[in-house]
C-alpha cells in the first residue's frame, strides 16, 4: 500500500490512502483488470492518522460476515 499524492488545489497537497479490493478467485489475465478491482475505502489526510483500526474495522467485520456465508435469495427460481 502506497501513499498517492494528488493536489487539488495549488495551496495544499492532501495525502490520501486507497483501501482496494482484488478478486483473486478469477484467472490471472482478469482479477487486475480495473473493472475487477473495488476501492472500498479512501482514507483522507492532510497528517499521519493515529489509528489505521478505527478505518478498518467496518471492512473487517463485514469481510468475516461475508466469510461465513450470507443468505441470498434467487428471484429467478
Amino acid at each position: 500500500m502506497s501513499l498517492n499524492y494528488v493536489q487539488l488545489t495549488r495551496l495544499y497537497i492532501f495525502k490520501i490512502i486507497p483501501i482496494i479490493l482484488i478478486n483473486l478467485n478469477l484467472l490471472l489475465a482478469k482479477c487486475y483488470k480495473l473493472d475487477n478491482i473495488l476501492t472500498s475505502i479512501i482514507i483522507p489526510s492532510p497528517k499521519k492518522y493515529k489509528d489505521l483500526n478505527s478505518f478498518l474495522f467496518l471492512l473487517i467485520e463485514e469481510l468475516k460476515q461475508l466469510g461465513k456465508g450470507i443468505y441470498a435469495f434467487n428471484s429467478n427460481i
